[in-house]
């Protein structure tokens, strides 16, 4: 007799985020994804390619509105596969002193999963949870694609994004803002300094200090194209790599008024929409820093998890809902 597998619990980060238009579509995220999803039922419908050759492909699979003890939301399920791709697999031999490897097709009509995403959305706030190969950038520019490329349903002159969420009661306990401090750890590349006999001597090596990660990215966010920041830094007898950290602080000088500093705190909810744990950074303000933490609304919940590979949805979105609840009780989000 076939064993059921036994259900588990996973450990997962929610996290908030909150759609924000280029311009007012007089409606919500909420609806304008439901009113795609009915113009698109077939799934070869909303399946977007994302190469020439169409091998790889993201699309909204499952979706439900769910009535909850926290009130209703609607949750979807996103996911990218690349056809014909193998899955590797290894043979467990216990005295072997290497192990074989090979690849399995998916089979006829089957494709692996490349990657997951789940998330709940109630008017313009979003609750989800993402995956290493999906995550909330993607998942943006899908719903940009399915909502107003593929149906239409907004002018081509809008767009929206993702973004982290400042409520009002932060913004109005926040005074006097500084500026931002970036900070994160760095890579080094040891090289041979020609032409300059001095710097060949014992202990006065030069090496070149390069930010690991994205942070220029992150960084040029706030200047033009031609950028003012160094692709690298050229540090001499740096003996502890591994612990060094890069901290740059962006000040801007002068009082400002309350709306530019409500402008300056939603820019940087959606200029860092996406950076991820290697970059940190802090408001740094004169009613006390901000951390990311503040900024980034985030928090670790055991999900259900079934036979299927996948959350058991009545316990996923449950808990999201939940979550959100307690964000608009306690102010974090404004409703």
């Amino acid at each position: 007799m076939k064993k059921t597998k036994k259900v588990e619990a996973k450990r997962k980060l929610l996290m908030h985020k909150e759609c924000v238009f280029s311009h007012d579509p007089a409606t919500t995220l909420e609806a304008l994804i439901k009113a795609a999803l009915k113009t698109t039922k077939q799934v070869k419908k909303r399946m977007q390619q994302l190469n020439a050759d169409g091998a790889d492909k993201q699309f909204i699979n499952y979706y439900l509105s769910h009535d909850t003890d926290h009130g209703a939301l609607f949750g979807c399920e996103f996911l990218f596969f690349e056809a014909g791709s193998d899955q590797a697999i290894i043979s467990l031999q216990s005295e072997a002193e290497s192990l074989p490897v090979q690849a399995i097709p998916a089979g006829d009509d089957k494709e692996f999963v490349g990657g997951s995403l789940y998330f709940s959305v109630r008017g313009n706030h979003l609750v989800l949870f993402q995956s290493a190969a999906l995550r909330t950038v993607e998942l943006e520019q899908h719903l940009n694609w399915l909502i107003r490329d593929k149906c239409n349903l907004i002018g081509g002159e809008v767009q929206f994004t993702l973004n982290d969420h400042i409520s009002s009661k932060k913004k109005n306990s926040i005074r006097g803002v500084k500026g931002i401090k970036l900070k994160t750890a760095v890579a080094d590349t040891t090289f041979s300094p020609k032409n300059n006999k001095a710097d060949e001597e014992e202990g006065d090596k030069t090496r070149v200090v390069k930010p690991r990660g994205n942070v220029l990215n992150a960084i040029k966010e706030f200047f033009n194209e031609s950028g003012i920041i160094p692709p690298e830094l050229n540090a001499k007898n740096l003996a502890e790599l591994e612990d060094l950290e890069m901290e740059i602080f962006l000040r801007w000088k002068g009082r400002k008024k309350k709306d530019d500093q409500n402008l300056f705190l939603n820019n940087i909810a959606s200029q860092m929409r996406h950076v991820t744990d290697e970059i940190d950074f802090t408001v740094e303000a004169e009613s006390g820093p901000i951390t990311r933490k503040q900024i980034k609304l985030q928090k670790h919940f055991s999900v259900k998890w079934g036979n299927s590979g996948r959350p058991e949805f009545k316990d996923l979105y449950g808990k999201m809902a939940m979550w959100l609840s307690d964000l608009v009780k306690d102010g974090s989000v404004d409703t």
